[in-house]
């Protein structure tokens, strides 16, 4: 039996952006963390925080790696937050992070989306 939770949208204020008229201000930037356990976390069964991932600790790692500096790529902000939050992670746990950004492009609804997963 596979397992999977999911952290949704969480709203994370960042310097991102191509142009330093962009990235001047904070702007919200959402990320969607996705984590696949081969065996359902231990969590599960024993309704103890230890037996799983502290999703809380991931959101505050995502916003330590959106503080400490400027980002001009989306693309390089999502390695920088995967690479952190992997480094929380235990290794039978598979992880796929992407991050969503309005863009400064017209008639654009939706945002901007960059997502990378592990294998």
């Amino acid at each position: 039996m596979t397992a999977t939770l999911t952290l949704e949208r969480l709203r994370v204020p960042a310097h991102l952006g191509c142009d330093p008229a962009e990235r001047a201000a904070s702007q919200p930037v959402w990320a969607t963390l996705v984590l696949r356990f081969r065996d359902p976390p231990a969590g599960a069964t024993t309704d103890e925080l230890a037996g799983t991932v502290d999703y809380d600790e991931l959101a505050r790692v995502i916003r330590t790696v959106a503080d400490e500096r400027e980002y001009r790529l989306i693309e390089h902000f999502t390695l920088a937050v995967h690479t952190a939050v992997r480094g929380r992670l235990p290794e039978n746990v598979r992880l796929e992070i992407t991050l969503t950004k309005q863009a400064p492009i017209a008639n654009l609804e939706g945002g901007v989306s960059f997502t990378l997963a592990d294998d």
